[in-house]
């Protein structure tokens, strides 16, 4: 067994406007939630990457450049004793304390914290142990815990950053991955739901127009049928329980009545137009046979009063015909004020559609925006571009005084082997970390290729915004036209109830003719017993009636031509 659905039904036709219309602002307005929400997890990624994992990885480069640079200045003194390189490396120490509290403000981490401290215990080791032995002329101690004691731990340290180097850009890795993936997934869920909302925009636009136009159109040409006189059209049928759906129940119910009135009316009509010949011949037998009025008074007695039942019969059918006018004029009125109404609804419609244009452009603007912050991105990705280059200068520099140590080195010849130890390690340092460059070049160039697809299809999305803007403009002009053609329908309305306002006092006045003539018949019946003193006040009375009874006549003729005008069958 199917179910069968049925179709929603609105009381109203303003409710029906307004719910096809938030349906399409609820979905534009998700599509713009989704866009913001991604656009803002993007930015506090990039921004996470920027404000602190890449200032981290600078730090510890730089922390471990910092402690090479004082190994080499350590040898060079204990080689040359020249209070330069001790003084450079009091320097060197300051700049290391700053870079320290730079990394603990970034992360305080305890294995962080750990390195710190082996690099303050480090420091302190050469400071108040090396500089001490060999400034009191024991260069052998000083040399003993150069090997021993310094660089062991100074290589220790330099290792820990350099783990935490990796590590972070591991992590940097992993964030690049991660926008690029919320990239494709804003691309792909953005183009779903604006194709989505174009669908059902369309859909709604459509389902609302044939719901209006289709009734409205029926109306109107049951309007025309009925203003050309043509009743003898089929009822329209409906299931619309708003004004469209009463005025089509109003125009129903003025069509019947007006059936039933113009048949009426046709049926009385030829009754008078009987009764007047009947009385135009019964006049003209009176007139031409004066001389036997003595013989015939009696028959025309009985003519007399049959007449004055006719003509009572016929007031009360007039009456009736009158009645039923009024009420088909009163039927015309309330179509006429129904299809005002309808008018004034559907320029209401009209101004809504005008708002859902302006809230389109609005929508516009918000995904324009998007746009705008992804190209931000692009340029935030272009800045940690140029942080990189830094990274690789500060590589450089540590590779060429790694290459001046081992020149120095060389020189010192044998005491100067050790010096030459750490100038390999500070190479080697070096080349890693223009390896770690490199690679984080390529990721940044991969998120600053994704950001421009982003971009690209935030730009699409806006395009299609655009059209949707676009058939809302097109669903305008059709309430536009569904407005004319209301309008026009009200005009065909007016014109029936003018109709109906004439056909009125056509009745009005065939009602005082019918008055006119049982005034007639009265008379007569008292002139038939004064016959006999006056023939000529006879023949006056007959000339009269004959002369009312031809004005009868030609008022039935009037209205014989008003009711051919109709077609009920």
């Amino acid at each position: 067994m199917k179910l069968k659905l049925r179709k929603p039904q609105f009381k109203s036709l303003k409710l029906k406007l307004i719910l096809g219309f938030m349906t399409v602002i609820f979905l534009t307005l998700i599509m713009s939630a989704y866009n913001y929400m991604s656009v803002s997890m993007i930015n506090h990624s990039s921004k996470e990457m920027i404000e602190e994992e890449l200032p981290l990885l600078i730090a510890d480069e730089k922390l471990a450049f910092n402690i090479a640079q004082r190994i080499a200045l350590v040898r060079g003194y204990y080689i040359f004793g020249d209070q330069s390189y001790k003084q450079d490396f009091n320097k060197y120490t300051e700049d290391s304390k700053k870079i320290q509290d730079e990394i603990l403000q970034l992360n305080a981490s305890p294995e962080v914290k750990e390195l710190i401290d082996k690099s303050i215990q480090w420091g302190k080791l050469i400071e108040e142990k090396v500089f001490v032995a060999y400034d009191n002329g024991n260069q052998e101690e000083a040399k003993r815990l150069l090997v021993e004691d310094v660089q062991p731990l100074a290589i220790e340290i330099m290792q820990g950053f350099g783990e935490l180097s990796s590590k972070r850009q591991t992590e940097i890795s992993e964030s690049g991955d991660s926008i690029v993936s919320q990239g494709e997934m804003i691309e792909l869920v953005g183009l779903g739901i604006s194709v989505l909302i174009i669908v059902f925009g369309i859909a709604i636009a459509i389902t609302i127009a044939n719901s209006i136009a289709n009734p409205i159109n029926k109306v109107v040409s049951n309007m025309n049928e009925i203003a050309s006189g043509d009743l003898s059209g089929k009822t329209i049928k409906t299931n619309l329980k708003d004004e469209i759906g009463q005025l089509v129940d109003g125009l129903n119910k003025m069509k019947q009545n007006l059936s039933e009135i113009v048949v009426e009316i046709s049926g009385s009509s030829e009754i008078v137009n009987n009764k007047s010949e009947e009385l135009t011949l019964s006049s003209n037998e009176v007139r031409m046979g004066t001389e036997q009025i003595a013989a015939t008074m009696q028959e025309l007695s009985a003519g007399a009063e049959s007449q004055a039942n006719y003509s009572t019969e016929l007031t009360e059918a007039m009456n009736k015909f009158i009645g039923q006018i009024v009420e088909a004029n009163d039927e015309g009125v309330i179509a006429s004020e129904s299809s005002n109404k309808v008018l004034s609804f559907t320029k209401e419609g009209n101004e809504l559609m005008g708002k859902s244009v302006e809230q389109m452009v609005g929508i516009n603007e918000i995904v324009k925006d998007a746009v705008e912050k992804v190209r931000g991105l692009d340029h935030q990705t272009k800045e940690i571009t140029s942080l990189v280059a830094v990274i690789e200068n500060i590589a450089n520099q540590t590779n060429l005084l790694a290459l001046n140590a081992a020149i120095e080195a060389a020189r010192a010849g044998e005491h100067g082997k050790g010096f030459a130890v750490v100038a390999g390690e500070v190479r080697k340092l070096a080349e890693q970390v223009t390896h770690s460059i490199t690679d984080i070049t390529m990721i940044v160039q991969k998120v600053q290729a994704e950001s421009s697809g982003v971009a690209s299809s935030l730009q699409d999305g806006y395009a299609r915004v655009e059209e949707g803007t676009n058939q809302i403009k097109l669903t305008g002009e059709s309430f536009t036209t569904i407005n004319n053609l209301v309008t026009d329908m009200a005009l065909r309305m007016d014109v029936i109830t003018e109709r109906l306002t004439n056909i009125n006092a056509t009745a009005q006045e065939m009602d005082g003719n019918i008055a006119n003539v049982a005034s007639i018949t009265e008379e007569s019946a008292a002139g038939i017993e004064q016959t006999s003193a006056s023939v000529q006040q006879t023949n006056s009375s007959m000339t009269e009636i004959s002369s009312n009874a031809h004005s009868l006549s030609e008022v039935a003729e009037d209205l014989n031509t008003l009711i051919s005008k109709f077609k009920i069958k």
